[in-house]
C-alpha cells in the first residue's frame, strides 16, 4: 500500500520536483503499519526496502486508551460488561480522534456505564506514555526499513538523505 501511495503521489505531482528525491512513505492505518523506501529520479520510482507489522494499527492505540480509562477513572475490567467495554472502546476511539485535530493537546474522554458517567482528559503526553509499547514497534519497523534502503536521515550525507515523509492512513495523525 505506501508503495502504491507512492506511485500516484508521484503520478499526480504531489512528491515534488527535485531531480533524486529519496522518500520514506508511511502508510499507518487502523490494523497494519507498512513502510517503503523509495528514490524517484527521471520519472522513475524505485522501491529500494519494504518492512511492517501487519498487528500494529489505530486499533492499537484505541485498546491501551480504554484500558487506562478503565484505570483512570478507578473501574475493575474485570466486573465490566461486554457491552460497557465496548462503550469504552468506541469512546476511546473518538477520542484518539479527538485528540489528533486538538490544538489543545487534549481530549476529553465520557462514557456511561449504567446510571454513572464516567469522565477523563487524555493529554498527548499520557498517550505518548500509554503507547510506548505500540511506538517502540513502530520505531522498530522504521529502523528496519531505514537500515534495508541505505538510505540516512543524515543531512551530511546528500546521496543517501531523506528528502521527505509522506504519512497516509488515520493513526499517522
Amino acid at each position: 500500500e505506501p508503495s502504491a501511495a507512492a506511485l500516484a503521489s508521484q503520478n499526480d505531482g504531489a512528491m515534488g520536483t527535485q531531480e533524486d528525491t529519496r522518500v520514506m512513505v508511511v502508510d499507518f492505518g487502523g490494523g497494519t503499519l507498512d513502510v517503503s523506501m523509495v528514490e524517484m529520479f527521471d520519472n522513475i520510482v524505485e522501491i529500494h526496502s519494504i518492512a511492517g507489522d501487519n498487528h500494529l494499527g489505530g486499533h492499537d492505540f484505541d485498546t491501551v486508551i480504554q484500558s487506562w480509562f478503565i484505570q483512570d477513572v478507578g473501574l475493575e475490567e474485570s466486573r465490566l460488561s461486554d457491552i460497557a467495554k465496548g462503550s469504552i472502546l468506541r469512546a476511546a476511539e473518538e477520542c484518539k480522534q479527538q485528540l489528533s485535530q486538538s490544538s489543545s493537546g487534549e481530549a476529553d474522554m465520557s462514557v456511561n456505564i449504567g446510571e454513572k458517567e464516567y469522565h477523563a482528559v487524555l493529554t498527548e503526553d499520557i498517550l505518548t506514555k500509554i503507547s510506548s509499547d505500540i511506538l517502540r514497534r513502530f520505531r522498530e519497523v522504521i529502523t528496519k526499513a531505514v537500515a534495508d534502503s541505505g538510505f540516512s536521515f543524515r543531512q551530511d550525507d546528500p546521496d543517501s538523505y531523506i528528502n521527505e515523509i509522506r504519512l497516509f492512513g488515520g493513526s499517522s495523525k
